[in-house]
């Protein structure tokens, strides 16, 4: 039986204004070690909101998240900053490399960060990350040199770089081509199958979501199933 990695209770986030607007109505659910969840529903319905609760890249309103025990809604911003660094990992629809750098330097960017590694030993678990997504003999190339798809398997390898227990995924397929979105496909399921990890996607894909191991289904910021 795998761990639960992540713990969320009656989140509710709500943004206020001349009209309130309730993003996440009072979700719970736990995330476990080992398992690729899809967070599905229409467009609106609040995925990547709770996406971004779940990722600690926004506050609730209300309610607790509890990362591998950690009750992190009392973090101030710069322990959860460092929190995240270290305990997460993020892909997005956009890979947001940065065009200068080459791919191997863009995956060492988080370790470089988080400052625990020496240079060498980034440049060595960075080429085998990039190995792991079938990049390496791309590893010197800049983001405009690769196709659409190494790219975001490069972001990938960058969620990977410090060894999270958690990957955050909003729509990681949904820039890719049909071939390419199976590979990305397959890569995060691997993820969460061979490493004990917990992969967190949300997709409008259903394809992609027939793929996950556990669907939680959002409608007007209520989880369903």
């Amino acid at each position: 039986m795998m761990a639960v990695l992540l713990e969320a209770k009656n989140l509710v986030r709500t943004l206020d204004g001349e009209i309130k607007v309730t993003l996440v109505k009072d979700a719970t659910l736990d995330i476990t070690g080992g398992e690729f969840t899809a967070i599905t529903g229409p467009s609106g319905s609040g995925k990547s909101s709770l996406l971004y609760l779940l990722g600690l890249l926004d506050k609730p309103t209300s309610g607790s998240i509890h990362v591998e025990g950690v009750e992190t809604t009392t973090l101030d911003e710069n322990d959860l900053a460092a929190f995240r660094l270290e305990k997460l990992g993020f892909i997005f629809q956009f890979h947001f490399l940065l065009p200068e750098f080459t791919a191997l330097e863009n995956v060492m960017m988080p370790m470089r960060r988080l400052g625990k590694r020496s240079i060498v030993e980034q440049k060595e678990w960075g080429m085998e990350l990039l190995e792991s997504v079938g990049l390496k003999e791309q590893a010197h190339k800049l983001p405009k040199q690769m196709s659409g798809g190494q790219n975001q398997r490069t972001a990938i390898a960058r969620a990977l770089a410090n060894n999270p227990a958690l990957i955050m995924a909003d729509e990681p397929t949904g820039n890719l081509d049909t071939h390419a979105a199976a590979t990305v496909q397959q890569i995060l399921k691997d993820i969460a199958h061979t490493a004990g990890r917990a992969v967190v996607a949300v997709t409008h894909d259903e394809s992609f979501a027939q793929q996950a191991d556990r669907r939680v289904h959002i409608v007007d910021g209520r989880i369903e199933r």
